[in-house]
């Protein structure tokens, strides 16, 4: 079995992750932030969709992901724009950059994503170290999904072109299995399901003030995220 974001990843072909979808949400974001940041902090770049398309609005950019095969791809579709961004290979749970911030995004289902399979969430030292990342005053975005509707949608088995999708909930730790079985190869990829009001202590506990909570994507679909926006 591969990680969901190794080589070969089915990630790097979602069909939701597109530049314009990606402009919505980075439209959004900055809207809800009470002054215009300097430096954003991209938790779970991926690929760097967020962290290219800041940077194109010049915003300085850090992007943190344990992924080496999608910061790979991050970086040289960065340097293919002429953009300088500071990618990092790391896990959320280890990055931390004292009051280097004004904003920090952390979106699709990054907060809650098992480091490996078989491992513990690490929800709290995430929120801790973006805390402690950001100064004074600055804003968080969380995306995850919402527990009860993604349940209440949850599809056990399908197939998506020529990739066979099973996914299992798993109600004592409240983790969610995705498997992706594709013509060459199976990808696991498995996060914490929480609920609003589990999302919103969790926030609060790591010392922000949450400020609103979209029973929404930054930008849908899907239909089952929630978006939290906190100081």
């Amino acid at each position: 079995m591969n990680n969901f974001f190794g080589p070969g990843s089915p990630y790097l072909g979602h069909p939701l992750l597109t530049e314009q979808r990606t402009a919505v949400e980075v439209d959004r974001i900055l809207s809800w932030c009470d002054a215009a940041p300097v430096d954003v902090l991209d938790m779970g770049c991926g690929f760097g969709r967020h962290s290219i398309e800041l940077a194109r609005r010049g915003f300085s950019v850090t992007g943190v992901d344990p992924s080496t095969t999608l910061l790979e791809h991050a970086r040289r579709n960065a340097e293919a724009q002429g953009l300088a961004i500071d990618f990092v290979e790391t896990g959320g749970a280890a990055f931390v950059r004292e009051s280097s911030f004004d904003l920090a995004i952390c979106l699709f289902t990054t907060l809650g994503q098992l480091p490996h399979i078989g491992a513990a969430p690490e929800v709290d030292a995430m929120l801790g170290n973006l805390r402690a990342s950001l100064r004074p005053g600055g804003s968080l975005v969380i995306e995850v999904p919402e527990r009860t509707r993604a349940l209440a949608n949850l599809v056990e088995d399908e197939q998506l072109g020529t990739t066979r999708v099973t996914r299992r909930f798993d109600a004592t730790s409240g983790v969610l299995s995705e498997r992706f079985e594709t013509p060459d190869d199976t990808y696991d990829l498995a996060y914490q399901l929480l609920s609003k009001q589990e999302l919103a202590d969790a926030v609060d506990a790591a010392g922000f003030t949450v400020e609103t909570i979209y029973d929404e994507a930054v930008s849908p679909p899907p239909e089952t995220f929630m978006t939290v926006v906190a100081r």
